[in-house]
């Protein structure tokens, strides 16, 4: 299991190299996904703040085309304590 004992604008150039992968190949990044699998590396207590470090760093890589449309996105399931995010999948680059 890993550790989040390094700061946290460690673990975000970190996981920013992680996901410039989507952007480097254009594949669409589903934040649902990506989101749930960062946290099934973590213990419960860390969930909130890798959520929150991901869904950061992949806000900077693109947009969700469908953000325009108007329409919310689906609530999707991020780890099994209940947790949800709400995002359309980045799409544009």
């Amino acid at each position: 299991m890993k550790s989040l004992t390094r700061s946290a604008s460690n673990w975000a150039a970190i996981i920013e190299e992680q996901l410039a992968i989507y952007k480097t190949r254009q594949t669409p990044l589903d934040l649902g996904l990506v989101v749930r699998e960062y946290l099934a590396q973590y213990p419960r207590a860390r969930h909130f703040d890798v959520a929150r470090i991901v869904i950061d760093q992949a806000v900077r890589l693109g947009v969700a085309q469908a953000d325009f449309t108007g329409l919310p996105a689906k609530w999707q399931p991020i780890n099994d304590y209940g947790a949800k995010v709400q995002a359309h999948v980045i799409d544009k680059y």
